[in-house]
């Protein structure tokens, strides 16, 4: 986490032999609607065995709880529970 932004890492589960896409969902404490970021890997990457994406435009010293969903040509899965609420860090002068 930093003051704007977190990074995300994960392990991709079973592709299916498709390539894989990702969803990221975060929602911040006390605002009613989520926002939601695709993650594509790069095609030199479709295989990875780990996934990381920073979320940015986040707010300082504010809650947030992540989520993440697989898509692939054959459908998408559902959102894993979400993750934390984690603070981003305070600004300091």
């Amino acid at each position: 986490m930093t003051t704007t932004s977190a990074i995300l890492s994960w392990v991709p589960g079973f592709d299916g032999g498709f390539a894989q896409s990702f969803t990221v969902r975060y929602r911040k404490r006390g605002v009613p609607h989520a926002f939601y970021v695709d993650v594509s890997a790069p095609e030199s990457e479709s295989n990875a065995t780990s996934s990381q994406f920073e979320v940015g435009d986040l707010t300082a010293a504010s809650f947030y709880a992540f989520a993440i969903r697989a898509s692939n040509e054959i459908g998408h899965s559902e959102y894993t529970k979400d993750i934390g609420e984690i603070e981003t860090r305070r600004e300091y002068y």
